[in-house]
């Protein structure tokens, strides 16, 4: 997986400080969230903002790790909710987490490599954990800030060469095609391949 620039400041799509971003908090605001930094500090009794930079990155470790704490929380509660619907859904959420899982261990190797060393490193990696997890969250949810997406095959065609081949990038995608396919039936495969690489290069300026 080649990547190009991996950008964790507070992006557009990072940053939805809409009233639906933040109406829908039935668990503790991520600290990329509206309000999340603040959170946060108040939690762990961090001075924020802080010129510091070991408070910073005791600040960004401490977030990042908080998180990751919730989201793994978020991951239990989606899991119990899939398995409620049957066992054909159970099974293809599993294959999903399977090719997730792998595809994010590259994908957080790639950063640590990025970051190129230091002690900023840990907290670096650690936020990419937490928001490409959040990414995939999202998605499992039905994605509730932006509705389905609706590509068509000449869409397709314009990225169809990122499929090429067997890698852990291709398992991930056809993993979520297979889950999303029964529990959204609405949306083509096409719609979910083309959404599924534009999301991930738009979101993490990620080269696949």
């Amino acid at each position: 997986m080649k990547r190009t620039l991996f950008t964790l400041s507070c992006s557009a799509y990072f940053c939805l400080a809409s009233a639906a971003g933040t109406a829908q908090q039935a668990r503790p605001i991520l600290s990329f969230e509206p309000g999340g930094n603040e959170a946060c500090a108040a939690e762990f009794h961090l001075r924020y903002p802080t010129e510091d930079v070991a408070e910073a990155r005791l600040f960004g470790l401490s977030c990042a790790a908080r998180d990751i704490k919730i989201e793994q929380a978020e991951f239990a509660t989606l899991s119990k909710e899939i398995a409620s619907t049957g066992p054909k859904q159970a099974t293809a959420y599993h294959s999903l987490m399977v090719s997730f899982a792998a595809f994010r261990s590259a994908f957080l190797k790639g950063a640590a490599v990025e970051c190129g060393g230091g002690n900023g490193c840990p907290a670096y990696v650690a936020h990419a954990e937490a928001m490409i997890d959040y990414d995939l969250l999202q998605m499992a949810k039905g994605l509730p800030n932006e509705g389905f997406p609706n590509f068509s095959a000449k869409d397709f065609a314009e990225i169809a060469s990122t499929f090429e081949g067997d890698t852990l990038w291709t398992r991930y995608c056809n993993a979520w095609v297979a889950f999303a396919a029964l529990r959204w039936p609405q949306v083509t495969a096409v719609s979910w391949r083309v959404y599924l690489t534009h999301r991930l290069n738009k979101n993490f300026g990620a080269d696949l």
